[in-house]
């Protein structure tokens, strides 16, 4: 799977390593892991690893759209707190961080700076009423 979920030392954490194309299955296979994690520590913290990108399966954008709009994948999101985008591919995380910001805290680093992405998610903290420029910090 392109995709590989661990977790983080940190509470809450989740550690999401990507390496080739994506699919529907590997999202899909994200959300029991993610919502169990939730249900264990409450906010959830994100650091999304792009080790390499092979592209994205046809029409994945509009079946993720669609998920998102129900009410439980609505709450795992609600839930999500920070995401750091650890990446070296020069596109990607302008690209994510316009893409993905829906109200969380959301910083990039690259793959050199994994440990600081790490040490962001326990220090860093956004208001939960911050506007966009407050949570779209860059390392």
């Amino acid at each position: 799977m392109p995709i590989h979920y661990a977790e983080d030392a940190a509470p809450g954490t989740a550690i999401l390593t990507l390496r080739g194309p994506l699919g529907w299955a590997d999202y899909a296979a994200l959300c029991a892991p993610l919502a169990a994690l939730r249900d264990r520590c409450g906010p959830l913290k994100v650091i999304e690893v792009i080790e390499s990108f092979a592209g994205f399966e046809d029409g994945l954008g509009c079946r993720i759209e669609t998920a998102c709009a129900r009410p439980r994948a609505k709450a795992l999101l609600a839930a999500v707190t920070h995401v750091a985008i650890v990446s070296d591919i020069g596109w990607f995380c302008p690209v994510l961080s316009v893409s993905l910001s829906r109200g969380f805290a959301l910083r990039s680093f690259a793959l050199a700076d994994l440990d600081s992405a790490r040490a962001w998610m326990l220090s860093a903290g956004a208001p939960p009423n911050a506007g966009p420029a407050a949570r779209m910090g860059r390392a």
